[in-house]
């Protein structure tokens, strides 16, 4: 089933875009720009005429297109398999829903692997040319944490897709509320900020905090790697956002578990 699933993903053309925006990203940079080490402390910056750039600056950017391609793209196979009479014609093999439903997010994991691994390639390729260098923990900050953000928004746009049957409303849905994650991160201070400082809401909106994947988490988790390296990265913070998978992973297995097509 797994292997159906990455061949099914594989023909998505949007999906494409993702190694894509790298191999143009690497072009433009050798054939107008340059690298050069950090003063702050980053392994290197990007120069592009009189401005110098963070790699964790630019690297931010161009993940937000990833993102956007990966909301748009992704989802489309297992949107398509909720519609009924293809949901029926499905499951009238020897497929149990479990089968299917930890084979969609298993081909996706093993998709974004591969396209983060085609992403790496032509940085490298960039970075040690203009630069001679090759740092391995951004290559690795890359190839690891790229997936596991798309995964935060996989997760919530399936939750959504079971939900309401319509491709759009998942994906639209599933980006919104996955973007509430950065509100929840730093909640403590929101509430703090508006005058609340009721210890029970703070511990509700604490435990609320573990319901959504959290994507803004992995981003600061990238950010700081991008700077400092694994060493920068804070565990606490990656654990908290490895845990937020949980609530809405169980919850979308048990609705696609119970749902009539």
């Amino acid at each position: 089933m797994i292997r159906f699933t990455i061949r099914t993903i594989l023909k998505n053309k949007i999906l494409w875009a993702w190694p894509g925006i790298f191999v143009l990203f690497a072009a433009a940079t050798f054939y107008w720009g340059g690298i050069s080490p950090s003063a702050e402390g980053a392994s290197f910056v990007f120069n592009f005429g009189k401005a110098s750039l963070p790699s964790g600056m630019v690297m931010s950017q161009i993940t937000s297109f990833v993102v956007l391609m990966g909301i748009i793209g992704f989802p489309n196979h297992f949107a398509k398999a909720l519609e009924p009479e293809r949901a029926s014609l499905m499951l009238s093999n020897p497929i149990s829903r479990s089968e299917f439903f930890f084979s969609d997010l298993a081909a996706m994991v093993t998709i974004s692997l591969a396209y983060a691994f085609l992403s790496v390639f032509p940085m490298a390729i960039l970075l040690g040319i203009e630069g001679g260098i090759f740092p391995m923990q951004f290559f690795l900050t890359m190839l690891l944490f790229l997936p596991l953000l798309l995964l935060t928004y996989y997760v919530t746009i399936v939750l959504f897709l079971i939900l309401t049957d319509s491709y759009l409303a998942g994906a639209l849905l599933g980006w919104i509320v996955t973007g509430f994650s950065s509100l929840f991160l730093n909640i403590e201070k929101v509430l703090t900020t508006i005058g609340i400082n009721s210890e029970t809401i703070h511990t509700t909106m604490d435990v609320l905090s573990f319901l959504i994947p959290s994507s803004a988490a992995i981003q600061q988790v990238m950010q700081a790697a991008y700077g400092g390296g694994f060493t920068a990265i804070d565990g606490s913070l990656l654990a908290f956002a490895l845990a937020t998978f949980l609530p809405m992973t169980a919850l979308s297995y048990y609705l696609y578990l119970n749902k009539e097509f």
